[in-house]
């Protein structure tokens, strides 16, 4: 259902601030590969937020 869509999208977004919010400083620094290219935690910190833009989005158009 559209309810059990919307919880489950809050609550993985909940948990993945969770996440972040635990890790230090060090560990934002660290790197490591993703496709073939270096990528830090901070990096893939910030391509989580667009990836959560664009679910929004497709939310939005197909269900509200």
């Amino acid at each position: 259902s559209l309810q059990s869509v919307i919880e489950e999208f809050i609550s993985v977004r909940k948990s993945t601030i969770t996440l972040f919010n635990s890790f230090s400083d060090d560990v934002m620094l660290r790197c490591g590969l993703a496709n073939g290219g270096k990528l830090s935690v901070s990096a893939c910190g910030f391509i989580i937020c667009g990836h959560f833009t664009h679910h929004l989005n497709v939310l939005r158009e197909r269900y509200l």
